[in-house]
């Protein structure tokens, strides 16, 4: 081997502890990026001069230096895999959590703005009737409170409507979104395969790549599969979204109530199973409905309730089991709804009522005025479990209601405490990436000193060389000269 191979030797030395340095300080600049994972050089050895099988004079192979092998990302696609289901998890139940708070923030129990303090006036005022039923102020009142009691259940109510109609718009942005995400996976898997033809390792577009995807885990549990020419196929309940370089867009129709199915290119509608497209769809589809069935269910016994009462009719047979009678005309029975509507959302005080509240029938006693009995009847309804006609066994009114807001509360408080869970289940998932993947500046500065004293090193070799060789053809052969 001659000197000449001697300096490729050291050369070799110099350009891989480069190679090194370069992507150290590449790590080092990366530290505060969350993308980012962090890149180790592999080394080999070049082959040995000379080849086994050749004979040699000598003592044996003489090395002739190092060869940068790869330039490799420090990734675990097991890790991955976990934390993008995590990552699913988490953001489904964030959403969870946003929503049943929203919700509960509409039933307005905790801040003192909700049903239950309406409802108490409500019943108060028909006591106040019941004790003074000629005085037209004390009627006036009951008017305002049943106005204000039937007003707070329609404004809960077209609350919840409007709250599912944003959820149902969210849900169309976040399909925008991922349609955005899967087409800029596909762009980066055409320039991922092109920088693979070279040999080369596209560690920035891969980390680049696996951003997206977490995107997307976050939306919806997605299947993600390694294609042999550095793509990735990207499926979500076994519809394609991205296959190598083509993306496919997911598309919303209109379905029953008034809001949106996420449909693929084929027509098949899907179901996310995970994700915030998931959280979105069970808020709007179950968790909102249920709350609206409830307090319709709730409402419609009040109606029926206080209806029958206040016509004295049997809610079950139908039958007239006391005659009922108003301030003008008071020897003549009424059947007279006090309220009208059918449930939650429509609700409202007899308008004939409301301009004439002489109309209010307090009294089961023919031509006596200063009777209040039925009135005091109606206000008795509170604690009445068989009221609506209800079956035995049921809550009273006012014990339904409350069963309704305490699920509220209870639906936030589950909500929260999965979504604190999920976000301990993740951060745990993310320290571990981070050991594997992450930068450590501690340890990026000890290998720089290392691969600067290795390039030094290295560099005194080359040196050596070129002073042997300038020995070599400058300072010998002078004899006769």
């Amino acid at each position: 081997m001659s000197l000449f191979g001697g300096i490729q030797t050291a050369l070799s030395g110099l350009r891989a502890q480069q190679i090194m340095i370069e992507t150290a300080t590449q790590n080092v600049s990366n530290a505060d990026n969350p993308d980012y994972t962090r890149q180790v050089v592999d080394l080999a050895a070049n082959p040995a001069y000379p080849a086994p099988g050749l004979s040699a004079v000598g003592p044996g192979q003489i090395g002739t230096g190092v060869q940068v092998v790869d330039v490799r990302r420090m990734a675990d696609p097991f890790t991955m895999s976990q934390l993008q289901a995590a990552l699913g998890e988490e953001a489904a139940a964030n959403v969870e959590q946003d929503v049943t708070s929203q919700i509960e923030g509409i039933f307005g129990e905790l801040s003192g703005s909700g049903i239950s303090s309406f409802l108490g006036q409500f019943w108060n005022a028909w006591q106040d009737v019941s004790n003074a039923p000629t005085d037209s102020g004390v009627r006036a009142n009951l008017i305002a409170q049943a106005q204000g009691l039937g007003t707070a259940i329609q404004q809960k109510y077209n609350q919840l409507q409007t709250l599912r109609q944003e959820l149902d718009q969210r849900l169309g942005q976040q399909v925008d979104t991922l349609n955005t995400l899967t087409r800029q996976i596909a762009e980066l898997n055409r320039q991922i395969v092109a920088v693979q033809a070279t040999g080369e390792q596209p560690n920035d577009l891969l980390d680049r790549r696996d951003a997206l995807v977490d995107q997307i885990a976050s939306m919806a549990r997605i299947q993600v599969s390694a294609i042999a020419n550095g793509a990735v196929r990207i499926s979500l309940g076994g519809v394609p979204l991205v296959d190598g370089t083509t993306s496919l867009a997911l598309t919303l129709v209109p379905s029953a109530g008034g809001v949106h199915d996420i449909v693929s290119p084929d027509g098949t509608v899907i179901r996310p199973t995970s994700g915030s497209l998931a959280g979105l769809e069970t808020m709007r589809d179950q968790e909102i409905p249920n709350q609206l069935n409830a307090l319709n269910a709730w409402t419609q016994r009040l109606i029926t309730a206080v209806n029958a009462a206040h016509e004295g009719v049997d809610p079950t047979t139908g039958a007239t089991i006391t005659n009922v009678y108003d301030l003008v005309t008071p020897g003549t029975p009424v059947q007279r709804p006090f309220f009208l509507g059918a449930d939650a959302s429509d609700i409202v005080v007899n308008p004939a009522i409301v301009q004439n509240p002489n109309l209010i029938a307090a009294s089961r006693t023919a031509n006596g005025p200063g009777d209040g009995s039925n009135a005091l009847a109606i206000a008795n309804l509170q604690g009445d479990p068989l009221a609506g006609g209800a079956p035995a066994g049921s809550p009273t009114l006012d014990g339904q209601y409350q069963q309704l807001a305490t699920n509220v509360g209870a639906s936030a408080a589950t909500a929260k405490s999965n979504a604190d869970a999920q976000h301990l289940l993740v951060s745990h998932l993310q320290q571990r990436r981070a050991q594997l993947s992450g930068v450590s500046l501690d340890e990026e500065a000890a290998k720089l000193v290392s691969y600067q004293h290795a390039y030094q090193a290295a560099a005194r070799a080359l040196t050596v060389f070129d002073e042997m060789l300038d020995k070599l053809i400058n300072d010998t052969g002078l004899v006769g000269r």
